[in-house]
C-alpha cells in the first residue's frame, strides 16, 4: 500500500513497473490511496499494461487513515533521488513507523537511513523497478508473524528515537544550541 500524495516527485512510476515484473503473483497486489497531479498518468500506465493487481483508492478523511492503514500488510514510501530529498524525512515514515506497519522505502538519504535502522523493513535505490519487485517479492513471501515482527521492531525504534516526548526534547536541545550560537 501507498498512501499520500500521488505526485511527480514520489517516482510512482517505478511501484507501476515493478507491479508489471510482478504481474504473475496471484496472491500480491497494489494499492493507492490519494491523489495528486500524476494520478491520470499512472492510472493510464496501470490500464496500458492491463495490471489486474493494481487499485486507486482515492483520497480519504485523515480521521479514517490508521483504519487504511491497517488494511495493508506493508507501507511503500517512495522519492525520488533529488538532492532535496535526501535531508528530507516525509512525516508518513515517522506514521508508520509508529502505527507498528513493516515498510518498503524506495528513497536515498536520510529516509533511508532511518529506514534500515528502524529494523522495520528494506530500502531499494529510488529510480528501480525491478529492486522494488525483488524487495516487494521477499516481503509478501514473509509469513504474517514476520512481517508483524518488523512492524514491531519500527514501532520500538519509533518510541526509542522519534517519539514526541524525545522529538520534543531534541528540539528543545537544538534550539539552544542555536541561540547559544553553537
Amino acid at each position: 500500500m501507498y498512501t499520500g500524495s500521488l505526485g511527480d516527485v514520489q517516482g510512482l512510476n517505478i511501484v507501476v513497473e515493478a507491479a508489471d515484473l510482478l504481474r504473475q503473483r496471484a496472491d500480491f497486489g497494489i494499492v493507492f490511496v490519494g491523489s495528486g497531479v500524476a494520478e491520470q498518468s499512472l492510472r493510464a500506465d496501470v490500464a496500458s499494461k492491463g495490471l489486474d493487481n493494481f487499485r486507486f483508492l482515492g483520497m480519504w478523511p485523515l480521521d479514517r487513515m490508521s483504519e487504511i492503514l491497517a488494511l495493508g500488510d506493508v507501507q511503500l514510501v517512495m522519492l525520488r533521488d533529488l538532492p532535496l530529498f535526501r535531508r528530507t524525512l516525509p512525516s508518513k515514515v515517522q506514521s508508520t513507523l509508529a502505527a507498528g506497519h513493516p515498510i518498503i522505502g524506495a528513497v536515498a538519504g536520510d529516509v533511508a537511513t532511518i529506514i534500515d535502522a528502524s529494523g522495520a523493513g528494506t530500502t531499494v535505490p529510488p529510480e528501480s523497478a525491478v529492486e522494488l519487485a525483488e524487495a516487494i517479492d521477499r516481503m509478501s513471501r514473509m509469513v504474517v508473524r514476520d512481517r508483524a515482527r518488523l512492524g514491531q521492531t519500527g514501532r520500538a525504534y519509533y518510541e526509542r528515537e522519534l517519539g514526541r516526548d524525545l522529538g520534543g526534547a531534541k528540539l528543545e536541545h537544538v534550539l539552544k544550541e542555536v541561540a547559544n550560537g553553537r
